[in-house]
C-alpha cells in the first residue's frame, strides 16, 4: 500500500514549480503503479500550448476556473469545479486561466517527478516505459509462449507414441 501526503512529497522532485503552473505529483514511474496523479495549480494569466505526445492524461478542475482549446478543431471548453477533460488521443490543446484553477490530473504512462514541458509542449517519455519497452517485452512474451508451446508438445509425445503402439 502506498500513502502520501502533500507534506510528503512538498520539497522532493515530485515538488514541480514553473512560471505557468505547479504541481505535487503523487505518484512517480518508480512506485510502480503505470500512472501518476497530480495536484497542479494552473497560475492566474496561464497560457500554456501542450501535446503529450508519450501520455494520456485526464484532469479534473476542482477549484478556480479556466478553459482548454482542442487546437484540432478549434473548440474551446470551459473550466470549472466538476469538469473533467481527457486527452485521450494526444491532442494538442492550449490551457488558460485568468484568475487561476486546480486540477487533479493523471498520466499513463507515469512521470518520473521532474518532468516539465519540453520546446515542443510534451514530457519526454518517461524511462523503461512507452513504445520502446512495450517492443521489448514483446520478443520475452513470445519467448514465454514458445516454451510453453514446446512444453505441452513434450508432454503430449509419450501420448501418441503409445497411441501407435497400441495400434500396432
Amino acid at each position: 500500500m502506498i500513502v502520501k501526503t502533500l507534506e510528503d512529497v512538498r520539497g522532493t522532485k515530485g515538488d514541480m514549480h514553473t512560471k505557468n503552473w505547479s504541481s505535487v505529483r503523487f505518484l512517480h514511474a518508480e512506485d510502480g503503479m503505470g500512472y501518476s496523479v497530480t495536484d497542479t495549480h494552473l497560475h492566474p494569466g496561464c497560457d500554456l500550448v501542450i501535446e503529450y505526445k508519450n501520455h494520456l492524461e485526464a484532469c479534473y478542475c476542482i477549484e478556480g476556473e479556466g478553459s482548454i482549446e482542442d487546437l484540432k478543431v478549434g473548440k474551446v471548453h470551459r473550466l470549472l469545479p466538476g469538469t473533467i477533460y481527457v486527452l485521450d488521443k494526444h491532442d494538442r490543446h492550449r490551457l488558460r486561466s485568468t484568475n487561476g484553477c486546480r486540477i487533479i490530473c493523471t498520466f499513463a504512462p507515469a512521470l518520473s517527478g521532474g518532468e516539465v514541458h519540453r520546446a515542443d509542449g510534451s514530457y519526454a517519455p518517461a524511462p523503461a516505459s512507452g513504445k520502446a519497452s512495450a517492443k521489448a517485452a514483446k520478443p520475452k512474451r513470445a519467448a514465454g509462449k514458445a516454451k510453453a508451446k514446446a512444453k505441452s508438445r513434450a508432454k503430449a509425445r509419450p501420448r501418441v507414441a503409445a497411441k501407435k503402439r497400441a495400434r500396432r
